[in-house]
């Protein structure tokens, strides 16, 4: 009987030492997750970036697999499993409903993080892609002065400046409607304009939330030369979703009495596998989830920060939603435009 030579036995204890050090942790979050949830920081923190914490367990699976190593195939499998189940279904191909739609509707959201002045390459983009609905989020400068080829191709135009500032380009009426300010704990408005489709009203709502994040971390950075760096490390030790949290609860009470179809549309800084995320869900439909396939992250786009193109981003915050009424035939994650987010692209039906 062979014996296993010296090379082999290194590998795979070196093998069972990182799926042990990998599993436990992760074993550990998953148990938090599933009995204390988000009141925990770092599980919400996790739960925004929850396939980069469960892939390598495939990563590790395969290799322990290949290498024989039976102890730390043991450690992986059930979060292997766990993964495959859990994300398995996202890649999945889901071909919409066969329906004769009263209307349909093209819908783009984008947050042109106007900081970045890209408004040159986001105009060309969106004259490109032509829509019915453009919903545009940190656009604080005047879409008639900074887009004006834009403006002009679309005859209706509302914006606002307050909060994150968001702004309404259609190709039917728009009539603004109202926001909702609250003091209790600061400044949030979501805008509601109504619209005019073939003589139907319909609510559309422009969000965006505010970062789950702290101006100043729970360890303090001092500002780098390489934006990308601050923005990850205020990212991971910085997460607190409390303020938008509770802006989340008073735009779901906002929508849950609205008695018009609903589309709401923007970025929400709402990761997909978040506790707050779901609590949407139940409220509307995610039509990247009704038709699309993939994780359809939209942020970061690395790009925007001098960085290979080919980097993946890190979550998905940028959604189309809507109420029963409608139906999503299409939807996806636009390319890169010089925003730090991507463009999300969906093409609803009246029921």
């Amino acid at each position: 009987m062979a014996h296993p030579s010296i090379f082999s036995t290194f590998i795979r204890k070196s093998l069972f030492l990182i799926c042990l050090l990998y599993a436990l942790p992760v074993i550990a979050f998953v148990c938090a997750r599933v009995f204390v949830g988000e009141r925990l920081w770092w599980v919400g923190l996790l739960d925004s970036f929850l396939p980069y914490v469960l892939i390598p367990a495939l990563i590790l699976f395969a290799l322990a697999l290949l290498a024989r190593a039976w102890r730390a195939l043991l450690l992986v499998t059930p979060l292997a499993v766990g993964t495959v189940i859990g994300f398995g279904g996202l890649f999945i191909p889901h071909p919409p409903p066969p329906i004769t739609p009263a209307w349909t509707l093209r819908v783009i959201t984008i947050n042109i993080s106007d900081s970045r002045l890209p408004f040159a390459q986001v105009e060309a983009w969106l004259l490109d892609h032509p829509a019915d609905l453009i919903i545009l989020q940190e656009s604080r400068y005047s879409l008639y002065e900074h887009f004006p080829a834009l403006a002009a191709a679309y005859p209706y135009v509302v914006e606002q400046q307050l909060g994150n500032a968001i702004a309404f380009v259609s190709r039917y009426p728009l009539m603004p409607s109202e926001g909702f300010a609250e003091v209790e704990r600061g400044f949030t408005y979501s805008p509601r304009v109504l619209m005019d489709v073939n003589g139907e009203q319909i609510a559309i709502y422009g969000m965006s939330l505010p970062a789950p994040l702290r101006l100043m971390g729970r360890i303090p950075l001092e500002n780098t030369r390489v934006p990308v760096i601050n923005m990850l490390w205020d990212m991971f030790f910085g997460y607190d979703s409390d303020h938008r949290d509770w802006e989340l609860n008073h735009l779901l009470r906002r929508i849950e009495v609205d008695t018009l179809p609903v589309i709401a549309a923007g970025d929400m800084n709402l990761a997909e596998f978040s506790a707050a995320r779901r609590r949407m869900d139940a409220l509307l439909d995610d039509s990247f989830r009704e038709v699309g396939s993939g994780f359809g992250y939209t942020y970061p786009a690395f790009e925007a920060f001098g960085l290979p193109e080919w980097l993946p981003g890190l979550t998905r915050v940028d959604y189309v939603w809507h109420s029963d009424d409608f139906v999503a035939l299409d939807a996806r994650v636009g390319e890169y435009v010089g925003s730090d987010h991507l463009p999300v692209v969906v093409t609803l039906a009246r029921r």
